[in-house]
């Protein structure tokens, strides 16, 4: 147990301060690349290359390049969320009557939503962006004065009687004091909830034993409720549990912290391909000058007193040499401690087709290795696919990260299902197991798969329309990777009479089918 001594030591000096402030930096720098914010920070002006004005044109015209990158990986990554095969169970000791009740607790555990919701919105995006945030499981304030009960905010009546509902809050790594755990398991969580009206902070201070509201003032303590922990555990844990270090499980890290120094030079490389495309579409004009007849080149005449800026140079001292007639005139000798110009005496400066052709593809380069990188998924990035087993075996890498994790999910799911039901009066005792677990297979089969669900469908009978459909099912399977035969097979699978059977189980239907649409069958047989 904590005493007020300790608490204002580790609020003082936390002993996780270092390791925070670092998860809250690696945050910062998964949102650049997710959701934009801060992306200005991360882009380098080249410095000797770049002007003032330039670096400013550049952060006008490009913006957070690597979002749409992003939210490619993030959506191939969430395939879990709709996994085929998904088993939630939870055991209690009197299973018919407890789980319709659990059920209803778990129906409003986030933000008065399901449990479900709160694993497909806000955790799904939660695992990429504040990995070292908390979920905390809590009871709402009971204000014995007034009659009603504290939850999110919110006061509402309380009769003092029913049991308390169990909820679910976030709580941010910014406003994290201090923690110390080993693995999962915590032995404390500080986390600033407020000021008083003097503008002093307010503390929840939590562990195995207790559950404190304090404030501090001058380091000084001042509790302001006191509650035995009833759960013995802190009910809170991290949002992910990858470590960022080998040796060092404080800090924690997204799945695709690997990808992140790739994506801040896709990043860089984007904006400095847009500034290429922005100089050859307006190049800059060079022209050969001569130095101007009436101020003799300084820019300035001499008045009586101040210096008045020439009205024929306009002050910048060089004129450009034509004639009435618009030729440019450059005389053919120049000064004698001067050469004659070796180049054309106008040009414009811009970046050449093939200094833009190679930009453009190192940066196609870098967007496929980070694809790849991130998801495991060569269909991603491949041009085309032979057979579908090819297809089925680059699809296997996605399968692979997305089982690691789920493996994270589940542990989250049931750690928060647990501590609702241990913190919850009439479930305290009663949940005797939980067991979340994912499907890991995506929803993608190969030909022979559906040839032989094709096959059995047709044994036992089923609706043309559902052997249609599967049929459909087989040329996406087919031709997934060419775009062109498969907007072709499709089209013939529209106009191809009882597509998905063959001929020899066609001219079996003599009495139910035309002549007409035999003869139809028969030529299709043959493309």
């Amino acid at each position: 147990m904590l005493t007020s001594d300790q608490i204002i030591e580790k609020i003082k000096n936390p002993v996780s301060g270092d390791e925070l402030q670092a998860g809250i930096d690696l945050q910062n720098v998964h949102k650049v690349h997710i959701t934009g914010e801060g992306w200005e920070a991360k882009l380098n002006q080249l410095v000797g290359f770049e002007s003032e004005s330039d670096w400013d044109v550049r952060k006008q015209l490009t913006g957070p390049g690597t979002m749409k990158l992003a939210a490619l990986i993030l959506d191939n990554l969430n395939r879990w969320v709709t996994n085929q095969g998904t088993v939630k169970i939870i055991r209690f000791k009197q299973q018919e009557e407890q789980e319709p009740k659990f059920k209803e607790v778990l129906d409003q555990v986030w933000r008065g939503k399901p449990l479900e919701d709160f694993i497909r919105t806000f955790y799904k995006e939660a695992i990429y962006q504040e990995m070292n945030g908390f979920l905390l499981v809590t009871k709402p304030q009971i204000n014995e004065i007034e009659g009603t009960q504290i939850r999110e905010g919110i006061a509402t009546p309380y009769d003092g009687k029913s049991a308390l509902m169990p909820y679910l809050i976030f709580i941010a790594a910014e406003d994290v004091k201090d923690f110390y755990g080993v693995g999962d398991e915590l032995e404390y969580l500080i986390f600033k909830i407020g000021e008083d009206e003097d503008s002093n902070p307010i503390y929840r201070v939590i562990d195995k034993d207790q559950d404190l509201i304090v404030s501090e003032e001058n380091e000084k303590l001042t509790i302001l409720i006191e509650k035995v922990n009833e759960v013995g555990y802190v009910p809170a844990i991290q949002v992910t549990n990858i470590a960022k270090k080998l040796v060092d499980d404080l800090t924690k890290t997204s799945p695709i912290d690997h990808v992140i120094p790739a994506l801040n030079r896709y990043m860089q490389k984007d904006s400095d391909l847009i500034m290429q495309m922005v100089r050859h579409m307006y190049p800059k004009l060079a022209i050969v000058t001569t130095a101007c007849k009436q101020c003799d080149g300084q820019g300035w005449n001499f008045d009586i007193d101040p210096k008045v800026r020439c009205t024929d140079c306009n002050g910048s001292g060089k004129t450009i040499p034509l004639s009435r007639d618009g030729v440019l005139g450059i005389p053919q000798y120049l000064d004698p401690d001067l050469s004659p110009y070796p180049g054309s005496p106008a040009s414009y400066i811009t970046p050449d087709n093939d200094s833009l052709r190679t930009a453009i593809d190192d940066l196609k380069d870098l967007y496929k290795e980070i694809l790849y990188s991130a998801t495991g998924d060569k269909n991603l990035i491949v041009e085309g696919l032979d057979t579908a087993t090819e297809n089925l075996i680059n699809f296997k890498g996605l399968e692979d990260r997305i089982a690691e994790i789920v493996e994270m999910v589940e542990s989250r799911e049931e750690f928060i299902v647990i501590a609702v039901g241990d913190m919850h009066r009439d479930f305290s005792n009663a949940i005797e197991g939980v067991s979340v677990r994912y499907g890991r297979r995506m929803a993608i089969r190969g030909e022979n798969e559906i040839m032989k669900e094709i096959t059995a469908a047709k044994q036992a009978g089923m609706p043309i329309s559902h052997i249609e459909a599967l049929q459909r099912e087989l040329i996406y399977a087919r031709y997934k990777n060419n775009k062109v035969e498969l907007e072709r097979h499709l089209l013939l699978a529209d106009l191809e009479p009882l597509n998905g059977y063959t001929v020899e189980e066609f001219s079996e239907m003599v009495g139910f089918v035309s002549a007409e649409d035999m003869k139809i069958k028969f030529n299709f047989n043959r493309i």
